[in-house]
């Protein structure tokens, strides 16, 4: 890696982590909208990822594990550990002291994008990589959110230059179609807006639910369009088995016809063939019948049940007038 290898520092603003904008710093390449970074040849990873692939390919060892930082000034000593996944997030905070304060929020994630937990026997998974446990210093109460002044601030902070009061309205609104014509799902949920605004909405849950909603609906118009699909193929099934039983209707009985006809035919030249060999046979045995008659010889034989062979021979070389003339003869001599 020596020579190929590269190390760059990077101005510490928040979210200059985030995965757009920090290929942007680095390369001034920008993932297109609705892309990912391979799109552009670039390849985003975290320290973590890059450390898990290491031990799985060169020691051939599973991620089983991770890098967790558990902090917050509820915390009495604050670690980076190395936990199990699946570990409860209770066993860290013990691990690190417990608690030392009145905790007012239990965070999993960052200050920012974190998600707020409603207890700590929440397990960790191999997404998670830090727990926060934020006193009413750290965390005030905003109160209940106001209406929505227009001062635009959150568009100003946007590091991906959306509209988030739009989002907002729209979102707020349940009309999916017109926050995802304003690039709903180009927000990366950095949490930016819902900090600076005077009103205090709680700008990002609204626009994971409106995502969340996109999302089931996006699944349902699938398994709707998946559905409809099946249906037009049963019916061009059907259509097609109904007209080739038509076409076997149609053409059933005259080619039945045709078979049998043939095989009729087939029958009639044998009859005719055995027919035609028996009067054969019937003429054969009266001409053979007629020849014992006109030898007296013969019809001793014909009686004592000789082959047609023998009884047809002597016809074809006795003729008649012969005897007569034999006599002839046996008299001159």
């Amino acid at each position: 890696m020596k020579g190929r290898t590269r190390i760059l520092a990077i101005p510490s603003i928040y979210p200059s982590g985030s995965e757009k904008q920090l290929i942007r710093m680095l390369t001034g390449l920008e993932v297109p909208s609705h892309g990912i970074p391979a799109q552009i040849g670039v390849v985003c990873q975290n320290v973590a990822t890059a450390a898990a692939v290491a031990d799985a390919v060169l020691e051939g060892k599973p991620s089983i594990s991770r890098y967790v930082t558990v902090t917050g000034r509820g915390i009495r000593a604050p670690q980076n550990l190395e936990a199990h996944i699946g570990a409860a997030a209770s066993e860290l905070i013990a691990h690190c002291g417990g608690y030392g304060r009145p905790t007012r929020r239990l965070v999993l994630g960052g200050p920012m994008m974190g998600v707020t937990l409603g207890s700590d026997q929440v397990p960790i998974t191999k997404t998670a990589g830090c727990i926060l446990a934020l006193i009413p210093e750290e965390a005030p109460d905003p109160g209940p959110a106001l209406a929505c002044i227009r001062c635009g601030d959150c568009a100003a902070v946007c590091p991906v230059s959306l509209l988030p009061q739009q989002l907002y309205s729209h979102a707020r609104a349940g009309d999916l179609d017109k926050v995802q014509d304003y690039n709903l799902f180009d927000c990366i949920e950095c949490g930016c807006c819902a900090y600076v605004c005077p009103s205090h909405i709680p700008l990002v849950q609204y626009y994971r639910h409106a995502k969340a909603e996109s999302w089931v609906r996006e699944q349902a118009r699938r398994q709707a369009e998946h559905a409809h699909d099946r249906y037009a193929a049963r019916l061009q099934r059907q259509a097609r088995e109904h007209r080739r039983s038509r076409a076997r209707q149609e053409k059933g009985p005259s080619g039945d016809k045709a078979a049998a006809a043939a095989g009729s035919a087939t029958m009639d030249r044998a009859a005719i063939q055995v027919a035609i060999a028996s009067a054969r046979e019937r003429a054969a045995a009266k001409r053979a019948a007629r020849a014992g008659t006109g030898r007296g010889e013969a019809a001793p034989k014909a009686r004592t049940g000789l082959h047609e062979e023998e009884r047809v021979q002597p016809a074809s070389t006795t003729y008649p007038g012969s005897e007569k003339a034999e006599h002839g003869a046996a008299r001159e001599d």
